[in-house]
């Protein structure tokens, strides 16, 4: 059997419009969740958000943890630009689950020199705390 071409366009929206018509009683599933290709062991321990990665320089971490102390840390970080930057910082502390422990601590304005050493410090709440983050932004 032969179509004219005139006829086509018009079975197309016919169809179209069946397809359209179809889907109104129909509840649509929500987009799953997709997982984090990077492994939480993988995971940095020091995050340079909005480009700040290419300006900073982190140094070794210095962690000390005692049996009835919170968990402190201290990251060196040294601005790589000849001008003042100013930034905001955080940690996030984890027990041993690597759950985050709460409460969400606070961001902390740092003005960062040119080319000089500052420290970042963060300490835990209580001694459940056995890893650590520090999250580094521009200045809001």
């Amino acid at each position: 059997m032969r179509v004219s071409t005139t006829s086509l366009p018009t079975i197309m929206l016919t169809f179209a419009a069946l397809g359209i018509g179809g889907c109104q009683g129909r509840v649509m599933a929500p987009g799953a969740g997709r997982a984090d290709p990077i492994l939480r062991d993988n995971y940095p321990a020091i995050v340079a958000e909005q480009d700040l990665d290419k300006f900073l320089f982190f140094s070794e971490p210095l962690v000390v943890v005692g049996p009835d102390q919170p968990m402190r840390v201290t990251v060196p970080v040294r601005l790589r630009s000849d001008t003042e930057v100013s930034a905001q910082y955080r940690f996030e502390f984890f027990d041993e689950q690597h759950r985050p422990l709460r409460p969400e601590p606070q961001w902390r304005f740092i003005r960062l020199p040119a080319r000089t050493q500052v420290f970042m410090e963060g300490a835990a709440l209580d001694t459940a705390a056995v890893d650590w983050r520090l999250i580094v932004r521009p200045a809001r």
